[in-house]
């Protein structure tokens, strides 16, 4: 509740607009946890093709990117795809596409786990989301665990698919994902007991460098260990201003 006393007013309202907007593009919302049908990877894409469609654009999912275009003055102006090349006047790129344009800041550890029930004492939710705060787990960052099934069709109707992550705290030198995730994420670990699958990986969170706009790219960041998607909003707001000039204004 900190953090939240520490926000304006304002920022409350914007949070509660996005909330609502959001839960108006998902049909068939029963919790008030927005997470679409089939997983928020397909609904992503899927939403950000129809707001480009209502607006004259086009939109090419699953195809790899081979590069990014450049000026002879250095600047950004298009990415070539498959032997094809299309120019922009710019460009908004993942960090794995401009690499040169991002540091590391932390790693963060993620726990995918397949259960055949909810996650213990969750009163066999269909769905759930918990945070476990890092001064009950002993540790400097939250615990995050979202876990879905049937009900969003992520999963059987018998299983539960549920992922962990949280920032990685210790050396990793010399471990593997899961001996990594088992000692960042001992805490939550009782609440999936029995796993009938367990698996888990490390990744780098990447962040933009602070002269990457001088190449013209707009980079954002890599998400990060949270399941609320309060980052990527951010980043969202953040690429939206250096390419307009202007903050973004929720309607």
């Amino acid at each position: 509740t900190r953090p939240l006393r520490k926000r304006t007013a304002l920022d409350l309202v914007r949070a509660m607009k996005r909330y609502r907007g959001s839960f108006k593009t998902f049909q068939y919302m029963t919790s008030p946890y927005v997470y679409p049908v089939k997983g928020s990877g397909s609904a992503f894409a899927r939403g950000a093709a129809k707001v480009l469609a209502q607006h004259g654009g086009a939109s090419l999912v699953g195809r790899p990117v081979d590069g990014l275009m450049y000026r002879p003055d250095g600047t950004a102006c298009g990415v070539t795809s498959e032997g094809v090349s299309v120019e922009a006047g710019c460009v908004i790129a993942a960090p794995e596409h401009a690499p040169e344009a991002v540091e590391t800041s932390y790693s963060v550890v993620r726990m995918y786990a397949l259960l055949s029930h909810a996650p213990n004492k969750c009163k066999d939710a269909r769905s759930c989301r918990l945070l476990i705060p890092a001064a009950q787990a002993g540790r400097k960052h939250d615990i995050h665990l979202v876990c879905s099934g049937g009900a969003h069709r992520v999963a059987p109707a018998d299983r539960w698919l549920a992922v962990v992550s949280t920032r990685v705290e210790g050396d990793t030198a010399g471990l593997s994902a899961l001996q990594v995730a088992k000692r960042e994420l001992a805490a939550a670990i009782p609440l999936l007991r029995p796993t009938r699958k367990i698996f888990a990986e490390v990744s780098p969170v990447y962040a933009p460098r602070a002269d990457a706009a001088s190449s013209g790219v707009c980079v954002l960041g890599s998400c990060d260990e949270t399941s609320t998607f309060d980052s990527l909003v951010a980043d969202v707001e953040a690429a939206y201003e250096t390419v307009t000039g202007e903050p973004l204004q929720p309607q």
